[in-house]
């Protein structure tokens, strides 16, 4: 999935085996952690600046992408401390803190593009909490159109 918000590399043979885990010899919604980053790598919005200077609503909004297919595919999803909150750090050793400041209160609201995808990121874990289907592993490919890069699966 990394490659798909890095590279818009939409294989879409790839894109069902990450979000079906089972197309990968894993046996179900135990055996698999779904992740954007963690820290092996720079976070994804580090990466999206850096290798393709992409920045701003754009990133996030790629960002938002990964963030729905890590938390509706097979699998427990794992969110890398500031993650949620957009923070825009490259890879430490060593103790790392989250930058809190990015969604505290601020008169220009500039951080509310931080606030958002904060909010993004609680409604899809209200979702997961409280829909029975991302607790087993019925998913159902619905639709797929190669040439407008869409595959649409639903979960029950």
């Amino acid at each position: 999935m990394r490659e798909l918000i890095l590279y818009d590399n939409a294989d879409i043979g790839r894109l069902k085996a990450g979000i079906d885990c089972r197309q990968q010899g894993f046996l179900g919604v135990t055996n698999v952690v779904n992740y954007i980053g963690n820290h092996d790598h720079d976070r994804m919005l580090v990466e999206l600046g850096k290798e393709r200077s992409i920045f701003g609503e754009e990133a996030f909004k790629r960002i938002r992408l990964g963030v729905v297919l890590q938390m509706t595919s097979i699998g427990i999803p794992m969110i890398w401390m500031g993650e949620e909150i957009g923070e825009y750090k490259e890879k430490t050793i060593g103790i790392a803190k989250v930058d809190w400041s990015l969604i505290s209160d601020r008169e220009d609201n500039s951080n509310q593009i931080n606030k958002n995808l904060l909010g993004f990121y609680q409604g899809l874990v209200r979702l997961r909490k409280g829909n029975r289907a991302f607790f087993s592993t019925n998913l159902d490919f619905f639709h797929e159109d190669h040439d407008a890069k869409v595959l649409a699966y639903q979960r029950w």
